[in-house]
């Protein structure tokens, strides 16, 4: 796992009652799973997965103080997230082979799960407090607000997934015995670029008191 963490912050004093801050951070981050063999299973370096995730996120804040018993403070918010999941390596059909059974096998090719798959998510929010001083007493009314706007694509198997007998059955061209595809029926096109995602749109709109 390795990855990079950037934060900024600008603090600007509009008059004595008004301030304004503008803060952005950018995460990014990389994962590379590979699946260890063991004494009956042998996983070739190809069926890993590669996992990189990107997060921009920006806020606007402007905090007023209204005379000596009110004050506002307003927060608007936007989260860009893009995480992504693919093969170590090149596109390529999954293979499992049954070495003496089910106890013993060999897999090699893309992760089954890693060939169309992807998660793509834009946050806005806004939030809003005015508080009301009033002796020992503060009174709060709020409202906090956020619209998603998200995208999903996930294809499991989409390159095909095989699975032989033996390695002689593999070596010698006999036909897989098991075998799985799935397929996008809005195109023809594999992996992430295809259209065949998910939107969810939804808003939470809250007030208080």
């Amino acid at each position: 796992m390795k990855g990079v963490k950037v934060f900024g912050k600008l603090d600007y004093n509009l008059d004595n009652n008004h301030t304004i801050t503008l803060r952005h951070s950018y995460t990014k981050g990389e994962q590379f799973d590979r699946f260890a063999s063991g004494p009956n299973r042998i996983n070739f370096s190809n069926n890993g997965i590669y996992f990189p995730s990107v997060t921009n996120s920006s806020a606007l804040e402007i905090k007023s103080r209204i005379g000596q018993k009110m004050s506002n403070n307003l927060i608007v918010g936007f989260t860009r997230v893009r995480d992504n999941r693919d093969p170590l390596e090149q596109n390529f059909p999954y293979v499992t082979i049954d070495d003496g059974g089910r106890t013993n096998i060999i897999t090699f090719g893309s992760e089954e799960f890693s060939t169309a798959n992807k998660l793509e998510q834009d946050i806005f929010t806004l939030t809003d407090n005015f508080k009301l001083y009033r002796g020992n007493h503060t009174i709060t009314l709020g409202t906090h607000n956020e619209y998603y706007d998200i995208v999903n694509a996930f294809i499991p198997q989409n390159f095909g997934s095989y699975r032989f007998r033996s390695i002689s059955d593999f070596v010698n061209g006999v036909p897989a015995y098991e075998y799985r595809r799935s397929y996008s029926l809005v195109d023809e096109l594999t992996g992430d670029k295809s259209n065949a995602v998910s939107a969810l749109r939804a808003m939470q709109l809250g007030i208080y008191a």
